[in-house]
């Protein structure tokens, strides 16, 4: 019995020293971080921001999860420091928007770095500016605006949309939403691709047309929206890009 435990003993002692010495071989890598645009991580909310500034992002994503109606704020309603009403669940009626306290009218929205506040009130109709389909980042910083963006009355933080640009290569898309409440949206979207070779140019024409009845009372929601956008690459270090939006409601 005596022997055994001294075998026993040395088998584990030797077992010790094996793992120590494997132990003493390994390398610390050091932490590995892994990122994502948020189209292959997460859920599109998850961004991990890099700027100095209290900044959210939702990615296209998180977008295309949403209704098919949903306007900005029903969008950001997630984020941060975001509060967001809507007078229906399509959105087509608009909503109110409240950031750390201010107000919708308050904050400063863009399309592509254009300012889109109403000019007297500062107001903002955010079921008019764009399909949602065509949208592939809602950026929101709160409480704090840019200095170098075109807004005069923002003192709450800045909203900006940045809608998707012509595809390089030639397509479309077509979809078709139905609901309660005679809800139904058709959207459609041709892509030209690449065109030319010494001045490469892309464009986008999309339409769409939404139309809901009120949840309560008598009335409808009718929506008729146009997007369109050229992409000139005039040179390797010069890029000229237009967007036109149309809206009837």
């Amino acid at each position: 019995m005596k022997l055994r435990l001294s075998v026993l003993s040395a088998a584990l002692l030797g077992a010790g020293i094996f793992n120590g010495a494997l132990a003493q071989t390994t390398t610390d890598v050091g932490t590995v971080k892994i990122s994502g645009s948020g189209d292959s991580l997460g859920n599109g909310l998850l961004i991990d921001e890099d700027s100095v500034k209290t900044k959210s992002t939702v990615t296209k994503a998180a977008i295309e999860k949403e209704r098919a109606t949903a306007n900005p704020f029903q969008l950001l309603n997630l984020m941060p420091g975001v509060n967001a009403s809507s007078y229906d669940a399509t959105g087509l009626f608009g909503g109110n928007l409240r950031v750390r306290g201010f107000n919708s009218d308050q904050m400063g929205f863009t399309i592509n770095g254009a300012p889109v506040n109403d000019s007297g009130s500062f107001a903002i109709y955010p079921q008019e500016y764009t399909d949602s389909e065509n949208l592939c980042e809602l950026f929101i910083t709160q409480g704090s605006t840019d200095t170098d963006a075109p807004h005069v009355g923002a003192s709450g933080g800045n909203v900006g949309l940045v809608t998707c640009g012509p595809n390089d290569k030639a397509g479309g898309k077509f979809t078709e939403s139905v609901g309660q409440l005679h809800f139904n949206k058709t959207f459609a979207r041709l892509d030209t691709g690449l065109l030319g070779e010494n001045v490469p140019t892309k464009a986008f024409f999309s339409a769409s047309h939404s139309t809901v009845d009120k949840f309560k009372g008598f009335g409808q929601a009718k929506r008729d929206h146009m997007d369109a956008g050229l992409d000139v690459k005039l040179s390797a270090d010069t890029n000229f890009s237009a967007t036109v939006l149309y809206n009837k409601a």
